[in-house]
């Protein structure tokens, strides 16, 4: 009896280790997403690294939407800091649109949203009472390849009627053995918490 159960227990431990090592070379491969480019009403570049605004250039030059889109994320302390001693550098929207103009995007087609973006829900929020009545969009989002699904699934839900995509910005292919790449397993650890922590309700919004 004792026998059977050992054999049952260890059976239960190689099916559970399987399973997680399973989960966790898939998990590397869904987060690693983007969407093939196609026609849209605007280009929507997320807060963060100014240069996805390079891919946000090349999408608007390849005539796929006529306007970009860009937010206006919350400034962080770090910067705060360094302007205290003198050292000042311009805001991340000015980076993203200095980039943008510069790559063939006329000022005239950029636009600006929120004032104090906090996190990917924010950016949605604020990108749906920026576009107002204008309902039943194509909208391309432009993101980090491991944030594109979660950006994708956050903007769907706050910007009812209108359909997103979310195209990466980097042009690396997906990486199966993605637990070998420092930054990349880095970025998908974070985006498992952070789609966890999404799904369960939590959010993270700058005050008014």
């Amino acid at each position: 009896m004792r026998k059977n159960a050992l054999k049952a227990c260890v059976g239960l431990l190689a099916a559970g280790l399987i399973l997680g090592g399973w989960v966790f070379v898939s998990l590397g491969r869904w987060f690693q997403h983007s969407d093939e480019p196609a026609p849209a009403d605007l280009i929507v570049v997320l807060c963060g690294d100014p240069t996805r605004s390079l891919k946000a250039a090349e999408l608007y030059r390849a005539g796929l939407a006529p306007e970009g889109w860009v937010g206006r994320p919350v400034r962080e302390p770090w910067l705060a800091r360094l302007e205290r001693i003198g050292f000042v550098l311009p805001p991340e929207e000015e980076m993203h649109k200095q980039a943008l103009v510069k790559h063939g995007v006329p000022e005239t087609r950029i636009h600006f949203y929120g004032t104090k973006n906090l996190s990917t829900t924010q950016e949605a929020s604020e990108l749906a009472a920026a576009l107002g009545a204008r309902r039943g969009l194509k909208i391309m989002l432009v993101s980090s390849r491991t944030h594109c699904r979660r950006a994708k699934m956050i903007f769907s839900r706050h910007l009812k009627g209108s359909r997103v995509s979310a195209v990466a910005a980097n042009e690396d292919p997906p990486k199966a053995r993605w637990w070998k790449d420092k930054f990349l397993a880095q970025e998908v650890v974070m985006e498992t918490l952070r789609t966890a922590f999404n799904a369960l309700g939590g959010r993270f919004t700058s005050p008014p």
